[in-house]
């Protein structure tokens, strides 16, 4: 049975830390705001797997100790966190060969600019060349003296490589040795989706952070925070959070705070500090802020994932609708597509692979079964993710004995002849387009033309972050 309680501020250090954000300290003890707090890391997983955490913030204290993640960020990395309290310097400890091989995207203030407006740096304030690793960019900013502390975000390899836990031959990028579809094991293969390919590690002192926005997906994520504090808040999903988008979008509530970023504050549905050690889940969906407080260096690393709870299921198929998703932070349409496509192979590969297969009584998995059942019913509403599983039932003639499966009905005259090679030339630009191109292959072990991660390596013309 999962056991709640509420988050609880009792050392000297916590209280330091709410105390340098700035922001009202009694949100922290108010008790419609408070995180919810799990005890354990089976009542954490739980969550993960089946919750719905719209509006909140699931906390698991000492939850990378409890998940065994505490040797999962490359040597040396949270270490000198402890020694440092700037990103800057915190670079300058960390091995050349490593800096060289991995990347990050770097925002900032400039010092004249009350630290409101955010920034981000890509190019040599000399050369103007295009920054291509942590490496360069730490040359740079050492040339940069408008710059207060940098903040690193989606910190990950450049070059993709071959995780040495995963069975299947993918294709990764993520710093981490172990994170959170490692400790699920065996009941990650019932997730739509859970992003390690581009799994992202986050670097701040004290005052830097992740401005108000949603993610570009409306996913959600698992926080896993190695090092340092941060002052944390979520408002309400929907349009109530529209107009604190159009006024905050890519500012930071950095003390003073001014009355209207109290007021907004308090309009917070969740508001939490986030220690050391500590794991979270939230919904990308929501409108959110993050700010790093406190002496040390803080760093977070972040998974995507899409859970098997209906109402994140339904909130995910409201990606890039203006009605439901802030139209600033829309992921490109061709990203989408290929994020799509990953869920449907995944999908197929549970129908295959007899996942979501008739089964028995005794059946240790059958509970889980059915909501993967009721999570393909949920997921096929949308028409491009319907059509696309479609084409790779057919493709890989597997729908044979599968005929019920998430609401799937199998018929001869239903043949989804749109896949041909023939008719994709033909095919209306609104229609989905099926990757079936020898240059691009349906297996996602495989290397494709259109990587999804290498394109978002080229989003920086986004106003929105992934997560």
């Amino acid at each position: 049975m999962t056991t709640l309680r509420p988050q609880s501020i009792v050392h000297a250090s916590q209280a330091a830390a709410i105390k340098q954000s700035g922001w009202p300290e009694e949100l922290f003890s108010d008790t419609s705001k408070q995180p919810v707090v799990l005890e354990t890391a089976e009542a954490f997983i739980d969550a993960m797997m089946f919750g719905e955490h719209m509006n909140r913030v699931v906390v698991l204290k000492e939850g990378i100790k409890k998940l065994g993640m505490a040797d999962a960020l490359p040597k040396g990395m949270v270490e000198a966190a402890h020694e440092e309290n700037n990103a800057l310097s915190w670079l300058g400890k960390l091995h050349g060969d490593f800096k060289a091989k991995a990347d990050a995207r770097v925002y900032y203030f400039r010092k004249q600019e009350a630290r409101r407006n955010e920034r981000e740096m890509t190019r040599h304030p000399k050369t103007d060349k295009r920054l291509r690793s942590l490496q360069e960019k730490e040359i740079a900013l050492k040339l940069r003296e408008d710059i207060t502390s940098p903040y690193l975000t989606e910190l990950r390899y450049k070059k993709k490589y071959k995780h040495a836990t995963d069975e299947i031959d993918y294709k990764v990028k993520t710093v981490l040795t172990f994170d959170m579809k490692d400790r699920l094991g065996d009941l990650a293969k019932f997730l739509p989706y859970i992003d390690r390919i581009d799994e992202g590690v986050f670097v701040g002192g004290a005052f830097t952070g992740s401005c108000v926005h949603v993610d570009q997906v409306q996913w959600s994520n698992i926080g896993k925070n190695f090092s340092g504090y941060k002052v944390f808040a979520i408002w309400k999903h929907g349009k109530e959070a529209y107009d604190i988008l159009d006024k905050y979008h890519q500012r930071l509530f950095i003390p003073p705070l001014s009355n209207s970023e109290i007021k907004t504050l308090r309009q917070a549905t969740t508001v939490a500090l986030l220690g050391p050690g500590d794991t979270f889940l939230f919904s990308g969906a929501n409108a959110h802020l993050a700010m790093c407080v406190g002496n040390n260096l803080t760093i977070t690393a972040y998974e995507a994932f899409v859970n098997l709870n209906p109402r994140h299921l339904e909130v995910f198929r409201g990606t890039n609708r203006s009605s439901e998703h802030f139209e600033d932070c829309h992921m490109r349409r061709d990203d989408l597509d290929d994020l799509k496509e990953d869920i449907c192979e995944n999908l197929n590969r549970m129908i295959t692979s007899h996942v979501v297969a008739k089964s028995n009584s005794n059946d240790d998995d059958a509970d889980i079964r059915e909501h993967v059942k009721r999570a393909i019913q949920i997921l096929r509403k949308d028409r491009k993710i319907n059509r696309y599983l479609d084409y790779l039932l057919e493709k890989n003639n597997n729908h044979r004995g599968y005929e019920h499966v998430g609401g799937y009905e199998w018929t001869r005259n239903n043949r989804l002849s749109t896949y041909s090679t023939k008719s994709s030339q033909t095919r209306k630009k609104k229609d989905w387009i099926a990757p079936i191109s020898s240059s691009r292959s349906t297996s996602r072990g495989k290397s494709r033309s259109r990587s999804r991660s290498s394109n978002r390596s080229s989003r920086g013309s986004s106003r929105c972050r992934l997560r």
